[in-house]
């Protein structure tokens, strides 16, 4: 039936209707199957199309977040960008998934891959790599990205401070100790860094509240970025995308 539906013409790149918007060659991913991938893909799927604006992944993301390392693998042959920025809320980079899940084999790859261990966070709910593994104690994880030069000093300086405190918060004391062997830890350091009741869910879809209604400028410009690793610079490339969804997906 795919096969049919792509040669009548079907956009393999129109993504479903939604705040959470998939193309199909996302929900492929979602569905762990390689065979509808590589059906999209010599379609003209594009396996770098961005994450909707909420919760949103892009294929490798997905990938990542769900743990399929022989999909991760392949989504690099197939040109996947493993740089892609996070959906501006609730996402996460496809390392940022991996960390936080504690797929090292995946986290190693992507590395590997050229992946930055030092991406930006999502606007809204987002860890950093370093942050998402120091909050689950994730003592192997967080060596892998301070050995492949996770920054905790200059622009890693905040990261460092909230990854110490989200291990403390969650009882990983092991895990802050560690964190706090490659820096400088101050007691006095800035706990109004860390809002531990802001999680990244990456165990199961995030549910939408009223703030999907808000204004998209209130939204995602409203944001204190200063010594921050986010990068603003995406989100303004990709600002009228980003924007049409909004509209389309919120009204």
């Amino acid at each position: 039936m795919l096969r049919v539906l792509l040669n009548a013409g079907c956009n393999p790149n129109s993504p479903t209707i939604g705040y959470k918007a998939y193309t199909a060659l996302q929900l492929a991913v979602k569905d762990d199957s390689l065979e509808i991938v590589d059906i999209l893909i010599a379609a003209g799927s594009d396996v770098n199309h961005p994450p909707a604006f909420n919760g949103g992944a892009t294929a490798i993301q997905l990938a990542s977040k769900k743990g399929n390392i022989n999909l991760v693998k392949r989504l690099i042959e197939l040109g996947a960008d493993v740089n892609s920025a996070p959906a501006p809320l609730y996402g996460a980079t496809a390392l940022q998934f991996a960390a936080i899940k504690g797929y090292l084999g995946i986290a190693r790859v992507l590395i590997a891959a050229g992946a930055d261990v030092n991406a930006g966070r999502a606007l809204r709910d987002g860890r950093t790599a370093l942050e998402g593994t120091a909050e689950w104690g994730r003592i192997d994880m967080l060596h892998l990205l301070l050995e492949h030069g996770a920054l905790v000093e200059g622009l890693g300086k905040k990261q460092y401070n909230r990854a110490v405190l989200l291990a403390e918060q969650n009882g990983h004391l092991a895990a802050s100790k560690f964190v706090k062997s490659y820096g400088e830890w101050h007691e006095s350091s800035n706990e109004h860094d860390v809002d531990a009741d802001s999680d990244v869910d990456v165990g199961s879809d995030v549910d939408v509240d009223s703030d999907v209604d808000a204004d998209f400028d209130e939204e995602c410009c409203d944001v204190d970025c200063e010594n921050d690793l986010f990068d603003r610079a995406y989100l303004d490339a990709h600002e009228d995308w980003y924007r049409e969804r909004y509209k389309r997906n919120t009204h």
